[in-house]
């Protein structure tokens, strides 16, 4: 960061009673998965055989020993500014995250015997702006301040990995209760599509 208004350049600007110019880029971890995703695990199951019933166990999770975190990396540019005395201050930022090796859900063959494995699949980029002016309009006996806060964020599938043929996947499903938040590449993350209809019946 570097506050501006200190500089002896702006000490004859008296209107400007704070100026502060900030940039940053950082890198963080997301570990948001069950516990044991990477190994191979057992399940019980009842089975009935031989007219009683007993318990066994088969096997209810592929082994992912590739499975690590989520990464995500941002840059942030912005500025505070208090004019006539901290009577009006505007805070700007513009920022842009980069998150890789999505930990997603990806769908398996039939012939697997399995549904579905987590894995690090893809990236995402969130981009976008926030705007805050807040003024202090009357400040005595009787005080009243104003906030505006005004935002923008676009989020992009940037890429969703490979399949098993080594095609790079477009889609992949996602959603319940009859509602279908597919994340398709190119586009922002989990739309909501449903059927075009021309009326009830």
């Amino acid at each position: 960061a570097w506050r501006i208004s200190q500089e002896p350049f702006m000490q004859d600007i008296k209107a400007i009673s704070n100026f502060k110019l900030r940039i940053s880029y950082g890198t963080s971890g997301n570990q948001a998965i069950d516990a044991y995703e990477t190994l191979a695990r057992l399940a019980n199951r009842n089975l009935y055989f031989g007219g009683q019933y007993y318990i066994g166990f088969e096997q209810d999770k592929l082994e992912n020993k590739d499975l690590k975190w989520e990464t995500t990396s941002q840059f942030d540019i912005g500025f505070d500014l208090n004019l006539f005395n901290d009577r009006i201050q505007l805070v700007a930022d513009y920022y842009q995250k980069k998150t890789t090796d999505l930990l997603m859900k990806v769908k398996l063959p039939t012939s697997s015997g399995f549904t579905s494995i987590v894995q690090n699949v893809g990236s995402i980029r969130n981009r976008g702006w926030e705007l805050q002016i807040t003024s202090r309009n009357i400040d005595n006996v009787f005080k009243w301040t104003s906030t505006l806060t005004l935002s923008q964020n676009k989020t992009k599938v940037l890429d969703l990995g490979k399949d098993v043929d080594g095609n790079p996947i477009t889609y992949l499903e996602s959603g319940s209760g009859g509602n279908w938040f597919p994340i398709m590449l190119g586009k922002s993350m989990r739309q909501l599509y449903g059927y075009e209809v021309t009326g009830v019946y």
